[in-house]
């Protein structure tokens, strides 16, 4: 949850050498931009020739370097840029009825839209399912990097992977909206694999920056140390909180609705755990656990005797392999600690 390794040198030179020829092709023949704009992002070289060193950056540059270009060329390209404004462009964009200043907004960024198109994410990525799948299979993650609350799988049909046995795969979020910030349209670490609740419904395109919120890329642990806690509500049913939330969780949390996404947890998995582990103040759940544990040895199995008795994994480090595991883990180490009991030993 909210964690992605970093992807390997050979993945990115891969990744730079299919989508860098057709993305400079892209801007030196757009009929949209123009010259000026085109020889920010492929400046002219002395021994001629252009220079390609932009596109390469923006296409692979972690994001720290990748945000600082952005706004660097950007500003170059627009006069008077100011990454304040995005947000009430945005909102100017979408209006039916567009006061002044939102008029004067959109027509100072309508060049977005026309790098948009130039970079063309749905062309080069979106709709090209060996590219994308082969982003998302690199991601070797089977659920939700933001939520974890539901399996991501790539699935193919037996027969081959072209495009027709290409049936499933993750979408891939923009950290940074691609319509706000087109330069990162098809940038490697601007792209996370999600579910289509955190993508599509929840986030959308909504500003999120490197100091307020969660970068997957940019995280260094296998889980966040937040804890889920369940408490009991004013009606007498289970309630979802979070313990120990730092500021850049937290408006995570709340960008992505995983408050109210979890609640709708309470009544069925919760409310499982809660049962099986206080109907008999524990010790059925740990004579479960103890029976198949006794199938295995070592301690590596701990973690197998865990998973087939909850569904769900122990180790942070397997989290990202099925759905819910933090919560659950979370929610048992709670009723172990209420009950003085060490259900998993």
């Amino acid at each position: 949850m909210w964690h992605l390794e970093k992807p390997t040198k050979t993945t990115l030179d891969k990744y730079t050498k299919k989508l860098l020829p057709n993305l400079k092709k892209n801007i030196e023949n757009s009929g949209s931009l123009t010259p000026n704009v085109k020889d920010v992002l492929l400046p002219p070289m002395v021994a001629g020739g252009k220079d390609e060193s932009h596109l390469k950056a923006l296409l692979i540059s972690e994001p720290v370097d990748l945000f600082v270009l952005s706004e660097n060329l950007m500003s170059q390209i627009i006069p008077g840029y100011n990454f304040n404004e995005l947000s009430e462009y945005s909102k100017a964009v979408k209006a039916k009825s567009r006061t002044p200043l939102q008029a004067t907004l959109v027509r100072k960024y309508d060049i977005l839209e026309k790098l948009a198109m130039v970079f063309d994410y749905q062309g080069s990525l979106g709709g090209n399912k060996t590219r994308s799948y082969a982003i998302t299979d690199a991601a070797n993650h089977n659920t939700c990097v933001y939520c974890n609350r539901q399996y991501t799988f790539n699935i193919v049909r037996e027969g081959g992977k072209n495009n027709k046995n290409r049936i499933a795969r993750p979408d891939l979020d923009h950290w940074f909206p691609k319509s706000l910030f087109p330069l990162m349209s098809l940038s490697y670490y601007n792209l996370i694999p999600s579910c289509t609740v955190c993508n599509r419904s929840a986030k959308l395109d909504e500003i999120w920056t490197l100091d307020t919120h969660i970068h997957p890329y940019l995280t260094t642990s296998d889980a966040p140390t937040f804890k889920f806690r369940y408490n009991v509500g004013i009606n007498g049913t289970w309630e979802i909180d979070f313990d120990n939330l730092n500021g850049k969780e937290e408006n995570t949390m709340k960008s992505l609705c995983l408050k109210e996404v979890y609640q709708k947890h309470c009544g069925l998995e919760v409310a499982d755990l809660i049962e099986l582990a206080t109907k008999n103040n524990g010790s059925y759940m740990k004579q479960l656990y103890g029976t198949i544990l006794n199938l295995y040895t070592g301690g590596s199995e701990k973690a197998k005797a865990y998973r087939l008795l909850l569904g769900t994994e122990m180790l942070p480090v397997a989290y990202k392999n099925r759905p819910l595991s933090k919560l659950k883990k979370d929610i048992i180490e709670q009723i172990e600690k209420a009950q003085s009991m060490k259900f998993f030993e």
